[in-house]
Protein backbone atom coordinates (compact mmCIF):
# COMPACT_ATOMS: atom_id res chain seq x y z
CA UNK A 1 0.00 0.00 0.00
CA UNK A 2 2.98 2.09 0.43
CA UNK A 3 3.89 1.98 -3.29
CA UNK A 4 1.02 3.27 -3.99
CA UNK A 5 -2.40 5.14 -3.53
CA UNK A 6 -4.84 3.01 -1.88
CA UNK A 7 -8.30 3.24 -3.67
CA UNK A 8 -11.60 3.61 -1.80
CA UNK A 9 -15.00 3.55 -3.28
CA UNK A 10 -17.55 5.73 -2.12
CA UNK A 11 -21.40 4.40 -2.07
CA UNK A 12 -24.24 6.29 -1.22
CA UNK A 13 -27.14 7.46 -2.62
CA UNK A 14 -27.05 11.16 -1.19
CA UNK A 15 -24.62 13.40 -3.40
CA UNK A 16 -23.58 15.93 -1.41
CA UNK A 17 -22.38 12.82 1.25
CA UNK A 18 -20.60 11.47 -2.37
CA UNK A 19 -18.69 14.73 -3.17
CA UNK A 20 -17.67 15.72 0.54
CA UNK A 21 -16.14 12.70 1.18
CA UNK A 22 -14.21 12.19 -2.43
CA UNK A 23 -13.11 16.19 -1.24
CA UNK A 24 -11.74 14.81 1.99
CA UNK A 25 -10.30 11.93 0.95
CA UNK A 26 -8.50 12.49 -1.87
CA UNK A 27 -6.71 15.76 0.21
CA UNK A 28 -5.83 12.46 2.38
CA UNK A 29 -4.36 11.02 -0.50
CA UNK A 30 -6.59 8.43 -1.07
CA UNK A 31 -7.86 7.34 -5.12
CA UNK A 32 -11.80 7.68 -4.83
CA UNK A 33 -14.01 6.52 -7.08
CA UNK A 34 -18.15 7.24 -6.24
CA UNK A 35 -21.27 5.88 -7.35
CA UNK A 36 -24.75 6.31 -5.79
CA UNK A 37 -26.40 2.45 -5.37
CA UNK A 38 -25.51 -0.99 -4.46
CA UNK A 39 -25.70 -2.13 -8.26
CA UNK A 40 -23.36 0.44 -9.88
CA UNK A 41 -20.96 -0.75 -6.57
CA UNK A 42 -20.82 -3.94 -7.67
CA UNK A 43 -20.55 -3.47 -11.14
CA UNK A 44 -17.49 -1.27 -10.38
CA UNK A 45 -15.88 -3.47 -8.19
CA UNK A 46 -16.48 -6.63 -11.07
CA UNK A 47 -13.61 -4.21 -13.17
CA UNK A 48 -11.89 -2.60 -10.12
CA UNK A 49 -9.60 -3.39 -7.12
CA UNK A 50 -10.62 -1.60 -4.47
CA UNK A 51 -8.85 -1.78 -0.88
CA UNK A 52 -11.66 -0.48 0.72
CA UNK A 53 -15.37 0.45 0.18
CA UNK A 54 -17.10 2.97 2.24
CA UNK A 55 -21.31 2.35 2.49
CA UNK A 56 -24.26 3.68 2.99
CA UNK A 57 -26.41 1.68 4.81
CA UNK A 58 -29.53 2.61 2.85
CA UNK A 59 -29.91 2.62 -0.96
CA UNK A 60 -32.19 1.76 -3.68
CA UNK A 61 -32.18 -2.05 -5.61
CA UNK A 62 -29.52 -3.49 -3.07
CA UNK A 63 -28.93 -2.23 0.61
CA UNK A 64 -25.48 -1.83 2.04
CA UNK A 65 -25.86 -5.23 4.32
CA UNK A 66 -26.76 -7.26 0.47
CA UNK A 67 -23.81 -5.42 -0.49
CA UNK A 68 -21.57 -6.38 2.50
CA UNK A 69 -22.39 -10.33 1.53
CA UNK A 70 -21.39 -10.01 -2.17
CA UNK A 71 -17.81 -8.12 -1.39
CA UNK A 72 -17.51 -10.72 1.02
CA UNK A 73 -18.53 -13.66 -1.73
CA UNK A 74 -16.47 -11.83 -4.68
CA UNK A 75 -13.47 -9.42 -2.94
CA UNK A 76 -12.76 -11.29 0.62
CA UNK A 77 -9.60 -9.33 0.89
CA UNK A 78 -11.47 -5.82 0.16
CA UNK A 79 -12.13 -4.01 3.31
CA UNK A 80 -15.80 -2.50 4.23
CA UNK A 81 -16.68 0.32 6.31
CA UNK A 82 -20.39 1.13 6.42
CA UNK A 83 -21.56 4.49 6.99
CA UNK A 84 -25.36 4.84 9.51
CA UNK A 85 -27.36 7.37 11.37
CA UNK A 86 -27.51 7.46 14.78
CA UNK A 87 -31.11 5.63 15.14
CA UNK A 88 -29.39 2.57 12.93
CA UNK A 89 -26.25 1.66 15.00
CA UNK A 90 -28.00 -1.45 15.70
CA UNK A 91 -27.69 -2.58 12.07
CA UNK A 92 -24.07 -1.21 11.98
CA UNK A 93 -23.31 -3.75 14.59
CA UNK A 94 -24.89 -6.46 12.48
CA UNK A 95 -23.21 -5.46 9.39
CA UNK A 96 -20.38 -5.89 11.17
CA UNK A 97 -21.36 -9.54 12.19
CA UNK A 98 -21.95 -10.09 8.49
CA UNK A 99 -18.66 -9.39 7.04
CA UNK A 100 -18.22 -5.38 7.59
CA UNK A 101 -14.69 -4.15 9.00
CA UNK A 102 -15.99 -1.48 11.16
CA UNK A 103 -18.94 1.60 11.03
CA UNK A 104 -18.94 5.15 11.13
CA UNK A 105 -22.19 7.64 11.98
CA UNK A 106 -23.56 9.92 10.44
CA UNK A 107 -23.34 13.44 10.53
CA UNK A 108 -19.51 12.04 9.58
CA UNK A 109 -16.65 13.54 11.74
CA UNK A 110 -14.05 13.48 9.24
CA UNK A 111 -11.44 13.08 11.72
CA UNK A 112 -13.10 10.29 13.01
CA UNK A 113 -13.99 8.41 9.34
CA UNK A 114 -9.80 9.31 8.76
CA UNK A 115 -9.09 7.32 11.81
CA UNK A 116 -11.70 4.39 10.97
CA UNK A 117 -10.24 4.04 7.64
CA UNK A 118 -6.50 4.01 8.49
CA UNK A 119 -7.40 1.73 11.42
CA UNK A 120 -9.63 -0.85 8.83
CA UNK A 121 -6.65 -0.52 6.24
CA UNK A 122 -3.63 -1.29 8.71
CA UNK A 123 -6.06 -4.60 10.34
CA UNK A 124 -6.19 -5.45 6.87
CA UNK A 125 -2.62 -5.52 5.92
CA UNK A 126 -1.62 -7.74 9.52
CA UNK A 127 -4.38 -9.81 8.47
CA UNK A 128 -3.74 -10.32 4.92
CA UNK A 129 0.56 -10.71 6.42
CA UNK A 130 -1.19 -13.32 9.03
CA UNK A 131 -2.53 -15.52 5.93
CA UNK A 132 0.65 -15.21 3.83
CA UNK A 133 2.48 -16.49 6.48
CA UNK A 134 0.09 -19.17 7.38
CA UNK A 135 -0.02 -20.63 3.61
CA UNK A 136 3.73 -20.45 3.57
CA UNK A 137 3.92 -22.14 6.92
CA UNK A 138 1.73 -24.76 5.65
CA UNK A 139 3.79 -25.58 1.76
CA UNK A 140 6.87 -25.65 4.52
CA UNK A 141 5.02 -28.57 6.13
CA UNK A 142 3.84 -29.88 3.13
CA UNK A 143 7.46 -29.71 1.42
CA UNK A 144 8.44 -31.32 4.88
CA UNK A 145 6.67 -34.24 4.68
CA UNK A 146 7.19 -34.77 0.61
CA UNK A 147 10.91 -34.76 1.75
CA UNK A 148 10.40 -37.39 4.67
CA UNK A 149 8.05 -39.68 1.94
CA UNK A 150 10.94 -38.93 -0.73
CA UNK A 151 13.35 -40.61 1.31
CA UNK A 152 11.43 -43.29 2.39
CA UNK A 153 10.21 -44.21 -1.11
CA UNK A 154 13.60 -43.88 -2.59
CA UNK A 155 15.05 -45.54 -0.01
CA UNK A 156 12.98 -49.14 -0.82
CA UNK A 157 12.75 -48.71 -4.39
CA UNK A 158 16.89 -47.80 -4.73
CA UNK A 159 17.72 -50.49 -2.34
CA UNK A 160 17.44 -53.22 -4.24
CA UNK A 161 18.79 -52.45 -8.28
CA UNK A 162 21.56 -51.04 -6.24
CA UNK A 163 22.17 -54.30 -4.28
CA UNK A 164 21.78 -56.17 -7.42
CA UNK A 165 24.26 -54.78 -9.63
CA UNK A 166 27.08 -54.20 -6.65
CA UNK A 167 26.50 -58.43 -5.91
CA UNK A 168 26.18 -59.57 -9.34
CA UNK A 169 29.10 -57.30 -10.91
CA UNK A 170 31.28 -58.91 -7.39
CA UNK A 171 30.60 -62.06 -8.32
CA UNK A 172 31.81 -61.72 -11.46
CA UNK A 173 34.82 -59.99 -10.57
CA UNK A 174 35.33 -62.76 -7.92
CA UNK A 175 35.42 -65.82 -10.21
CA UNK A 176 36.58 -63.87 -13.55
CA UNK A 177 37.34 -66.90 -16.10
CA UNK A 178 35.53 -69.45 -14.02
CA UNK A 179 32.03 -68.11 -14.47
CA UNK A 180 30.20 -70.17 -18.03
CA UNK A 181 29.13 -68.32 -20.99
CA UNK A 182 25.84 -68.47 -19.52
CA UNK A 183 26.57 -67.57 -16.29
CA UNK A 184 27.68 -64.14 -17.84
CA UNK A 185 25.05 -63.46 -19.73
CA UNK A 186 21.99 -63.97 -16.59
CA UNK A 187 24.89 -61.94 -14.18
CA UNK A 188 24.74 -59.25 -17.23
CA UNK A 189 21.44 -59.03 -17.96
CA UNK A 190 20.39 -58.80 -13.63
CA UNK A 191 22.89 -56.22 -13.30
CA UNK A 192 21.73 -54.44 -17.02
CA UNK A 193 17.75 -54.93 -15.78
CA UNK A 194 18.56 -53.40 -12.64
CA UNK A 195 19.87 -50.17 -14.06
CA UNK A 196 17.25 -49.57 -16.41
CA UNK A 197 15.34 -49.68 -13.12
CA UNK A 198 17.51 -47.02 -11.65
CA UNK A 199 17.39 -45.05 -14.58
CA UNK A 200 13.49 -45.13 -14.61
CA UNK A 201 13.13 -44.59 -11.19
CA UNK A 202 15.23 -41.44 -11.57
CA UNK A 203 13.47 -39.95 -14.61
CA UNK A 204 9.96 -40.82 -12.53
CA UNK A 205 11.53 -38.86 -9.56
CA UNK A 206 12.61 -35.83 -12.06
CA UNK A 207 9.66 -35.39 -13.89
CA UNK A 208 7.40 -35.57 -10.67
CA UNK A 209 9.51 -32.49 -9.28
CA UNK A 210 10.05 -30.33 -12.54
CA UNK A 211 7.50 -31.36 -15.38
CA UNK A 212 4.95 -28.81 -14.01
CA UNK A 213 7.56 -26.31 -13.41
CA UNK A 214 9.36 -26.62 -16.75
CA UNK A 215 5.83 -26.75 -18.49
CA UNK A 216 6.77 -29.75 -20.34
CA UNK A 217 4.49 -30.08 -23.89
CA UNK A 218 3.09 -33.19 -24.94
CA UNK A 219 4.78 -35.15 -27.41
CA UNK A 220 2.12 -35.97 -29.64
CA UNK A 221 2.73 -38.70 -32.51
CA UNK A 222 0.94 -41.91 -34.39
CA UNK A 223 1.43 -45.31 -32.53
CA UNK A 224 -0.04 -48.41 -31.91
CA UNK A 225 -1.08 -49.29 -28.08
CA UNK A 226 -0.46 -53.28 -28.40
CA UNK A 227 2.87 -52.39 -29.17
CA UNK A 228 4.32 -50.71 -26.15
CA UNK A 229 1.76 -52.65 -23.79
CA UNK A 230 3.47 -55.75 -25.20
CA UNK A 231 6.78 -54.17 -24.49
CA UNK A 232 5.82 -53.07 -20.99
CA UNK A 233 4.40 -57.17 -20.31
CA UNK A 234 7.97 -58.67 -21.57
CA UNK A 235 9.49 -56.12 -18.77
CA UNK A 236 7.52 -57.68 -15.93
CA UNK A 237 7.64 -61.03 -17.42
CA UNK A 238 10.60 -62.09 -14.91
CA UNK A 239 9.34 -61.06 -11.74
CA UNK A 240 5.92 -62.22 -12.43
CA UNK A 241 7.48 -65.84 -13.31
CA UNK A 242 9.30 -65.47 -10.31
CA UNK A 243 6.42 -64.94 -7.81
CA UNK A 244 3.51 -66.89 -9.48
CA UNK A 245 1.59 -64.23 -11.23
CA UNK A 246 -0.39 -64.58 -13.57
CA UNK A 247 0.02 -61.57 -15.93
CA UNK A 248 -1.86 -61.57 -19.18
CA UNK A 249 -3.07 -58.80 -21.96
CA UNK A 250 -6.20 -58.31 -23.87
CA UNK A 251 -7.00 -55.81 -26.48
CA UNK A 252 -9.32 -55.69 -29.65
CA UNK A 253 -8.49 -57.51 -32.53
CA UNK A 254 -8.98 -54.06 -34.68
CA UNK A 255 -7.47 -51.53 -32.91
CA UNK A 256 -6.08 -49.09 -34.83
CA UNK A 257 -3.51 -46.30 -34.76
CA UNK A 258 -3.69 -43.80 -32.07
CA UNK A 259 -2.25 -40.74 -31.13
CA UNK A 260 -0.54 -39.24 -27.86
CA UNK A 261 2.36 -39.19 -26.34
CA UNK A 262 3.27 -42.57 -26.25
CA UNK A 263 6.21 -42.67 -23.34
CA UNK A 264 4.33 -40.43 -21.01
CA UNK A 265 1.39 -42.87 -21.37
CA UNK A 266 3.64 -46.03 -21.48
CA UNK A 267 5.33 -44.37 -18.09
CA UNK A 268 1.84 -44.08 -16.41
CA UNK A 269 0.51 -47.36 -17.69
CA UNK A 270 4.16 -48.56 -16.21
CA UNK A 271 2.89 -47.31 -12.94
CA UNK A 272 -0.20 -49.33 -12.89
CA UNK A 273 1.40 -52.03 -13.32
CA UNK A 274 4.60 -52.42 -10.81
CA UNK A 275 1.90 -51.30 -8.48
CA UNK A 276 -0.32 -54.09 -9.31
CA UNK A 277 2.86 -56.28 -9.17
CA UNK A 278 4.07 -54.86 -5.98
CA UNK A 279 0.59 -55.34 -3.84
CA UNK A 280 -0.66 -58.80 -5.60
CA UNK A 281 0.10 -61.73 -3.17
CA UNK A 282 2.48 -64.69 -5.02
CA UNK A 283 0.44 -66.61 -7.28
CA UNK A 284 -2.02 -63.72 -8.03
CA UNK A 285 -3.83 -62.59 -10.91
CA UNK A 286 -2.72 -59.65 -12.82
CA UNK A 287 -4.81 -58.32 -15.97
CA UNK A 288 -4.35 -55.47 -18.62
CA UNK A 289 -7.28 -55.23 -20.30
CA UNK A 290 -7.29 -52.78 -23.17
CA UNK A 291 -10.98 -51.43 -24.83
CA UNK A 292 -12.03 -48.42 -26.96
CA UNK A 293 -14.97 -46.67 -28.78
CA UNK A 294 -14.38 -44.50 -31.36
CA UNK A 295 -12.71 -41.81 -30.03
CA UNK A 296 -12.11 -42.94 -26.77
CA UNK A 297 -9.00 -45.57 -25.38
CA UNK A 298 -9.31 -47.40 -22.06
CA UNK A 299 -6.61 -48.82 -20.42
CA UNK A 300 -7.68 -51.28 -17.12
CA UNK A 301 -5.17 -53.12 -14.88
CA UNK A 302 -7.03 -55.34 -12.80
CA UNK A 303 -5.38 -57.64 -10.07
CA UNK A 304 -5.80 -59.74 -6.88
CA UNK A 305 -4.30 -57.12 -5.07
CA UNK A 306 -5.15 -55.35 -1.21
CA UNK A 307 -6.76 -52.60 -3.49
CA UNK A 308 -6.80 -48.77 -1.97
CA UNK A 309 -9.32 -47.25 0.21
CA UNK A 310 -12.30 -44.74 -0.05
CA UNK A 311 -10.62 -42.20 1.92
CA UNK A 312 -6.82 -42.39 -0.16
CA UNK A 313 -8.42 -42.43 -3.35
CA UNK A 314 -8.47 -38.65 -3.66
CA UNK A 315 -4.36 -38.76 -2.90
CA UNK A 316 -3.41 -41.10 -5.37
CA UNK A 317 -2.05 -37.93 -7.65
CA UNK A 318 -0.03 -36.27 -4.58
CA UNK A 319 3.73 -36.49 -5.62
CA UNK A 320 5.30 -40.01 -3.53
CA UNK A 321 1.93 -40.95 -2.04
CA UNK A 322 1.70 -44.44 -1.38
CA UNK A 323 -1.79 -45.89 0.03
CA UNK A 324 0.18 -49.17 2.10
CA UNK A 325 3.38 -49.63 3.41
CA UNK A 326 6.37 -50.64 1.29
CA UNK A 327 7.08 -53.89 3.60
CA UNK A 328 3.82 -55.32 2.35
CA UNK A 329 4.80 -55.77 -0.83
CA UNK A 330 3.71 -58.91 -2.24
CA UNK A 331 2.44 -59.92 0.77
CA UNK A 332 -1.28 -58.28 0.02
CA UNK A 333 -1.49 -57.98 3.56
Amino acid sequence: MQDQKVRILVADDEEPIRLICDRYLTRLGYEVDLVENGQESLNSLIHNDYDLVLTDYSMPDIDGMQLIEQIRESKPHTAVVMMTGFGTIELAVKAMKNGADDFVIKPLDFDQLSLTIERVLKNRELSDEVRRLRTVNKQLEELEKTKDKFIDITGHELRTPVSNILTFAELMLEQEGELSPEDNRQFLSVISDSACRLKRIVDDMHSSFFEAELNAKLNIEPFQVEDFLEELMQEFEEIAKKRSLQLSLHFPKENGQWEGDRLKLQRAVRELIENAVKYTPDNGRIEIRCDHTEDRMTIHVVDDGIGISDKDKFKIFDKFFEAQDSRHHSTSD
